[in-house]
């Protein structure tokens, strides 16, 4: 069953410098229970997509221009593009039925407040739990997501806690509610590499544990290979290719997708790294066919139009001109 349908998204910003399209026409589809690996490079409009179904878009500068966001909410299906984001509907599915870790922990988190009381502050959100009830699970909370002496770490504030503790913090608030999607923004960021494996982990567990979807953003292909189902490149703002996780590491499709490939470092690799030439153009420097094809080895003059998007097989779609051809189905 899908969980949540994005269909031709568009998020824009309105700036001193004119309308940024930072998410351009967007789709994509998550089931109950799915992995959804988000990756891409640094401002590919990743985490402005997660924003956008969240409803958490700058006020006075960010907009859902166009597009729907569907999502299959515990009181029936809603599109979240068309809810207020200050108004009672977007307040009750954040949290309630869409939990959201978010990039940077540290700045997330209250200095201010305990631990503890930020996770009682969102249970109480959206149950009727008196505040000693709440303090309990928030200690139970704790304790799942692998922080020991619940019950004293609780009582600290966030600059008490490692980089590590505080991801831990943060799942653990965002699963206060049971939501049926977690979205988690770059969620090994700020750990180091021991601590990342255990973090991966820790929400593979979780989503099993509780048939829980998870759309988890990363610029990290070897995480997207550790949990997810499938996979979703982006660059730019638009969706490049979508394949399972398998096949995006064995017979990658769009350029792009193969070039971050070959500048992935890993153990044991004999080769020499090979870099995708080339810069990001900048935001208000969109190309106006592929936005790809200024870096590509193998664009063609058929690139500079807008890109398709090229039904492989039923786990495989790409926009890319090089599958313009009789076996390749018009998505």
């Amino acid at each position: 069953m899908t969980l949540l349908s994005v269909q031709g998204l568009h998020t824009h910003y309105h700036v001193e410098q004119g309308t940024l399209r930072a998410v351009d026409d967007v789709s994509f589809e998550i089931a109950e229970g799915e992995t959804v690996g988000v990756v891409g490079e640094s401002g590919c409009g990743k985490s402005v997509t997660a924003r956008s179904i969240m409803g958490l878009l700058p006020r006075r500068i960010g907009e859902i221009a166009a597009g729907e966001i569907r999502f299959a909410a515990r009181g029936g299906t809603l599109d979240l593009a068309q809810q207020d984001p200050l108004g009672p509907v977007m307040r009750d599915i954040r949290g309630n039925d869409i939990g959201m870790i978010f990039q940077e922990p540290m700045t997330s988190l209250n200095p201010v407040y305990t631990i503890g009381a930020q996770i009682v502050e969102a249970i109480r959100l959206h149950s009727d739990l008196s505040k000693a009830d709440a303090w309990a699970k928030a200690e139970q909370l704790l304790e799942r997501v692998g922080i020991n002496e619940p019950a004293r770490r609780a009582k600290q504030y966030p600059h008490a806690f490692s980089g590590g503790m505080r991801q831990r913090a943060m799942i653990a608030m965002a699963l206060s509610s049971d939501p049926r999607l977690l979205i988690a923004d770059e969620p090994t960021t700020a750990v180091d590499v021991t601590v990342e494996a255990q973090i991966l982990a820790l929400l593979e567990e979780l989503k099993r544990e509780r048939n829980m979807a998870l759309m988890l953003i990363t610029h990290d292909l070897n995480v997207v290979g550790e949990i997810a189902d499938r996979v979703i490149v982006m660059y730019l703002g638009r969706v490049v290719e979508t394949t399972t996780a398998a096949r995006v590491f064995d017979d990658p499709k769009h350029p792009y997708t193969r070039g971050l490939l070959a500048s992935l470092p890993s153990l044991g690799r004999r080769t020499r790294l090979t870099p995708i030439e080339g810069t990001v153009p900048g935001p208000h420097q969109r190309p106006a066919g592929c936005p790809f094809a200024p870096r590509c080895a193998q664009a063609t003059e058929k690139c500079n139009t807008q890109p398709p998007t090229f039904r492989i097989d039923a786990e495989t779609s790409v926009a890319c001109w090089l599958y313009d051809d009789a076996e390749a189905g018009h998505a």
